[in-house]
């Protein structure tokens, strides 16, 4: 193998490791909010805050998933 090939496989490792490290955080600070401070669950806080939760949730899920699409397309990321 040569150097060149050497430095597309490595770009294509540092790819996989930066889309699955943004969904393992993304579902880590779900799951902290969600479960350890238990605003996934309407009797906790009331459901105002369950539907906020929620909505934040899909919204950086939005985000997160953008972020991933565009690691993998090789776009720009501002």
């Amino acid at each position: 193998m040569n150097e060149d090939s050497d430095i597309a496989v490595l770009g294509f490792f540092v790819k996989i490791l930066k889309c699955v490290s943004a969904a393992l955080l993304w579902m880590m600070g779900m799951i902290l909010l969600g479960l350890r401070f238990q605003l996934a669950y309407p009797s906790a806080f009331g459901l105002w805050a369950t539907i906020l939760f929620y909505v934040v949730a899909l919204v950086s899920l939005f985000f997160t998933a953008r972020y991933i699409t565009r690691t993998i397309r090789g776009g720009k990321i501002a």
